[in-house]
């Protein structure tokens, strides 16, 4: 999630201008893929559509005010659009929904976690600190 903020604030500042239309193959150059048609590249444009980066089709794409914000200079604009952008992961979606909001311990969000994902216990240990920090910031 932190990574794909980061991405669309670099996009931004290499060129993709709020309210300019843009289309794939602009987003892949600016992005430093080979081709707009890679396997890599469609997931990670299928990311920015999933949630809510960019708008539009075809060649009439542009960045969505999700984006602007998460390339704000002022760091409670960027936090409160990170905070969005959580909000549209369905992982964070079912923590935000159990916890209503609250900080839960680590044992509660390692179980919630493991009922959630159904991974095994060392699978969702290795990820809880990473997983527990995005939520509570």
């Amino acid at each position: 999630m932190l990574r794909l903020a980061r991405t669309t604030a670099d996009l931004l500042a290499r060129g993709l201008r709020p309210g300019t239309k843009f289309g794939r193959g602009e987003v892949a150059a600016l992005l430093e893929y080979k081709s707009p048609t890679s396997g890599a590249f469609n997931q990670r444009f299928a990311d920015f559509r999933k949630y809510g980066i960019v708008e539009g089709r075809g060649d009439s794409m542009q960045a969505s005010d999700l984006a602007q914000r998460l390339a704000a200079s002022t760091p409670t604009e960027y936090e409160e659009a990170l905070k969005e952008l959580a909000s549209k992961v369905p992982l964070f979606q079912e923590l935000i929904g159990r916890f209503k909001g609250a900080t839960p311990g680590d044992e509660e969000m390692l179980s919630a976690l493991m009922n959630i994902t159904k991974a095994n216990r060392m699978d969702v240990q290795a990820q809880l600190a990473k997983i527990r920090n995005l939520y509570v910031d």
